[in-house]
């Protein structure tokens, strides 16, 4: 089981959301934030289970990505998020529609939440939009992996689970190269 493909994993998902975000590429750092909350979402599954729900992407996010964010928002906002981010693109999703999650808009780069949540306020679209920062959101999905890896290493059954999932990540793996054969060669 292997420890070390999920310390892999998670910290190359980090760095490959940073290298998006300090070149500008918002939505592509916004669609691997919220694949990599999937990803631990699955990881966190109990051993007889495989396939991740909302519910199970919720209570992974309400676990370890919320608490101590500064992120205003709840669970189903940010589930409505990564649908929308995912699917569309976009911000709007078929929660936000039905009133059930708020659409969440992003503060990238220079910007700040707080001057979008303004804007949001003035329209008078509050209770129904809310301003994140992706900074804040990638910080609190950081955060949320480093609490994740704490209660792993303080159970050793789910350590056995994650880590048997994690065997399966693509990563590199050192082969041995084998020769091709040339032209000409006869097998």
């Amino acid at each position: 089981m292997s420890k070390k493909s999920f310390e892999e994993t998670s910290k190359t998902l980090v760095e490959a959301i940073e290298l998006c975000f300090d070149n500008e590429l918002w939505l592509q750092g916004l669609i691997l934030i919220y694949s990599s909350i999937d990803i631990m979402a699955w990881l966190s599954l109990p051993d007889f289970r495989d396939k991740v729900s909302g519910s199970d992407f919720n209570k992974w996010v309400n676990r370890y990505l919320l608490p101590e964010s500064n992120l205003h928002c709840n669970a189903e906002d940010i589930w409505g998020a990564r649908c929308s981010t995912l699917h569309t693109g976009t911000s709007e999703s078929s929660k936000s529609r039905r009133g059930t999650a708020k659409e969440i808009f992003y503060a990238v780069g220079s910007s700040n939440a707080d001057g979008i949540q303004g804007w949001i306020n003035f329209h008078n679209e509050q209770g129904c939009k809310v301003a994140v920062s992706s900074a804040s959101l990638l910080n609190a999905l950081q955060e949320g992996i480093k609490r994740f890896k704490s209660d792993i290493e303080n159970d050793s059954k789910q350590a056995d689970t994650v880590y048997k999932r994690a065997d399966k990540f693509f990563i590199n793996i050192d082969v041995p190269e084998v020769p091709l054969q040339q032209e000409g060669d006869s097998a």
